[in-house]
């Protein structure tokens, strides 16, 4: 499922990238919260949607995520905050 999601996502079309968007929030459902991989499918959906224009989005989700599920990883943290705007 990664593997298709970061396939999709690598395209330049704006479908495939929504597509792998809803692939890595799939993967994200199907792992322990707040693991590192559901960390990383959680940012690799938030970079997709700040891809395709969907800031708000993706900031909304970065700032939830920092609120409820926080990663302990300092660099991890980084880029969800990065993601959450200013």
């Amino acid at each position: 499922l990664g593997r298709a999601a970061a396939m999709l996502g690598a395209s330049d079309n704006l479908e495939a990238k929504t597509q792998a968007t809803r692939l890595w929030d799939e993967l994200a459902a199907g792992v322990p919260k707040g693991s590192s991989p559901w960390h990383q499918a959680k940012l690799a959906s938030i970079r997709l949607l700040e891809q395709t224009g969907n800031r708000e989005e993706a900031s909304r989700r970065a700032k939830y995520i920092l609120l409820t599920s926080p990663p302990n990883e300092p660099e991890l943290k980084q880029q969800y905050q990065s993601a959450s705007g200013p």
